[in-house]
């Protein structure tokens, strides 16, 4: 079944925790079930390169460029530096004399007065950058650029201060970059993004990194280069990372399959660059990723073995995560049962990676048939706060929608429709750690709504109530709303039982029957209707009404007023007999939920019983305004009720006819 984007309003608040127990405005959350049954679910977190490489913060060094201090001094260095600021920018400093030539005379000049080392070294940057400055502003002049690329790599052959080696590096990168060749300047870069101390910042480091191979590397330049990259496992990491990456600004454009089949045909010529501890398990990471947005599982498991055991990555909270989602993917369920199960414990995870954890852990214990504990899972996920983070988050899923929720309906869903009572009844009887998480929940009260709280084993407990009273086991439910201290259900069960006692005795009369059927028909929603669970949202997480009765193709009508096909489901990882049973389970709530359903029934009993015309009149006319009251778009069976209602407007037209 689809699911809309659609904004929802929701006028009250189901099963919520604590960040939802505040009024949600016009757009609240998208309310979404069963994620982990959409493959699309399953993909890891879109990573760009960039941010990835924003852990690597050198430390700044707090020094002028050569040649840009300015001092009061008539020094010929001074002068150099005069005239090569003059040449290097849109100064309003003179230009000097003879332009570039004459600022290499007065740099020559300068070479003949007394200098400190510091101050030679200045000298040869600055004339370094000048036969730069003046190949810029030829067009990139290629004799120019060559001899200023000879300047720098003979001046970084010997040792310099930190500040004025790092400097020669960062414009080295800039003549590489002028004269064509970006593989040589994004590995100076990225290199520097390693050093210790830099005169250069992260972001002018990142920011020209992305200048040479934008959009997350989809140009041709890195698929031409790539085998460049395979010197370094940081050089690869970064390579494999743009070329393999689904772009963050095109969310649905899939993986690139040509150019991550190159990259694993040349790392496999390359098994060096996996013998250094950290970058080359990072690499492995990033090759677990392209694997898997290449949809093949088996190579996902196999580059995570190239992590050693004692490795921190091992504990890293996307390693665990992709290991798990490719093993649920390819089958091997028990797997991405530990896998989720630690890495929904992590200390290292955010609350965005519990998530994916929680919801993984609960679509492997579906698979595995272990309903208790798909249930403490669910329950631990909505236990989750919303981390806040923006949508737009470059961490964020490639599925927009499966981040913009904070809404789960997963554990909502499992107590009242997918889970048996024998399977809550296990819930009880395990020490799971949700019994112990406490819920908010909103209820009506007079046109506004109060805030509620139970813990996970209460809310349990109050749906096996429910249910319960649903096979009017009154005095049963009534036995547990009364431990729970839920009074005026404990009340309510009370008095049904008695009216229940007398209406199915043996000869029970009309009135009894009546009685009992009038009870259920004036507390709508206050005995059959789990109000801890559902409220202004039940219709969302439902197939909608009609696809039951098809079990196949059929236009149907969905909650956000949008014609569907029964059969297009954005759960393709559901089979057909998995949608037909869940399809069956929810019909059945509805029905069995719905009091004014159950009272018309029962008053249409009694307009066939009934002995006198008054009393199957009285019963028929009941009958027909419970029918009335039902909200067909969401209950369904509109045909059957139609036909119900025929049936007793022939009853009420026996008694004119009479």
């Amino acid at each position: 079944m689809k699911r809309s984007t659609a904004c929802l309003i929701f006028f009250g608040l189901s099963l919520v925790t604590a960040v939802f127990s505040r009024q949600i405005l016009s757009c609240g959350p998208i309310p979404v079930i069963r994620a982990y049954f959409t493959r699309s679910f399953w993909q890891p977190l879109t990573l760009t390169v960039f941010d990835q490489l924003r852990t690597k913060k050198p430390a700044r060094i707090k020094e002028p460029f050569a040649g840009m201090a300015v001092t009061a001094s008539a020094k010929p260095l001074e002068k150099a530096r005069a005239a090569y600021r003059a040449l290097s920018s849109a100064s309003e400093e003179p230009q000097p004399p003879g332009g570039f030539d004459g600022a290499r005379n007065i740099l020559k000049a300068a070479r003949q007065s007394q200098l400190s080392q510091d101050e030679r070294d200045e000298l040869d940057l600055i004339e370094a950058k000048l036969d730069l400055r003046e190949a810029e502003s030829l067009e990139g002049d290629a004799p120019l650029l060559a001899a200023a690329r000879e300047k720098l790599q003979a001046f970084l052959e010997h040792p310099h201060s930190p500040a004025k080696a790092s400097e020669a590096r960062g414009w080295l990168a800039r003549v590489f970059y002028l004269s064509g060749d970006r593989v040589s300047a994004a590995k100076i870069y990225l290199d520097e993004l390693d050093q210790k101390e830099s005169l250069h910042t992260q972001e002018s480091l990142l920011l020209s990194l992305s200048i040479l191979f934008p959009h997350d590397g989809s140009d041709a330049r890195l698929a031409e280069n790539l085998e460049k990259f395979l010197d370094t496992p940081e050089h690869a990491l970064f390579a494999v990372t743009l070329a393999t990456n689904p772009r963050v600004d095109f969310p649905g454009e899939p993986a690139r399959e040509p150019i991550t089949r190159a990259v694993f045909a040349a790392l496999e010529k390359r098994p060096g660059l996996f013998e250094k501890k950290g970058a080359s398990e990072k690499l492995a990471l990033a090759l677990m990723r392209a694997a898997f947005f290449s949809g093949d599982m088996k190579r996902v498991a196999a580059f995570a073995q190239r992590v050693s055991r004692n490795s921190k990555l091992r504990q890293d909270p996307e390693f665990l995560w992709t290991l798990g989602a490719a093993a649920f993917l390819d089958g091997h369920y028990t797997q991405a049962r530990k896998h989720f199960e630690r890495l929904s414990r992590s200390r290292q995870a955010g609350t965005r990676y519990k998530i994916l954890a929680l919801q993984g852990l609960a679509g492997a214990c579906a698979r595995l048939g272990l309903p208790a504990q798909q249930l403490d899972a669910a329950l631990r996920h909505l236990a989750l706060e919303d981390p806040g983070e923006p949508v737009g988050d470059t961490r964020g899923r490639v599925d927009f929608l499966l981040f913009e929720w904070r809404y789960s309906l997963d554990a909502i869903h499992l107590l009242d429709v997918t889970l048996t009572a024998s399977d809550l009844n296990s819930y009880l009887q395990k020490d799971f750690p949700s019994k112990r998480l406490r819920f908010n929940y909103g209820m009506p009260r007079g046109g506004d709504w109060i805030i509620r709280h139970r813990s996970g084993e209460e809310l349990v407990k109050y749906a096996l109530a429910v249910r319960l009273a649903r096979e009017e086991r009154y005095d049963e439910s009534a036995a547990i709303y009364e431990e729970l201290k839920a009074n005026p259900r404990e009340q309510r069960m009370t008095e049904l039982a008695s009216l229940f006692k007398a209406a199915s005795a043996e000869g029970a009369s009309f009135e009894a029957r009546f009685l009992y059927a009038s009870f259920i028909a004036s507390h709508s929603t206050q005995i059959f209707f789990n109000d801890t669970l559902w409220q202004a949202s039940q219709r969302y997480a439902f197939f909608p009404p009609g696809c039951e009765e098809s079990l196949g193709p059929a236009k149907v009508t969905n909650a956000f007023g949008e014609e569907i096909d029964c059969t297009e489901t954005a759960e393709d990882l559901m089979t057909k007999d998995e949608q037909i049973a869940t399809m069956k389970k929810e019909r059945a709530l509805r029905d069995s939920q719905e009091e004014y359903w159950r009272a018309a029934g029962l008053f249409k009993a009694l307009a066939k019983d009934g002995k006198t015309r008054e009393e199957r009149t009285r019963a028929a006319r009941k009958a027909i305004w419970c029918l009335d009251q039902i909200n067909q778009d969401r209950f369904g069976r509109s045909r059957e009720i139609a036909s119900i209602q025929k049936e007793l407007i022939g009853v009420l037209r026996e008694r004119k006819s009479g």
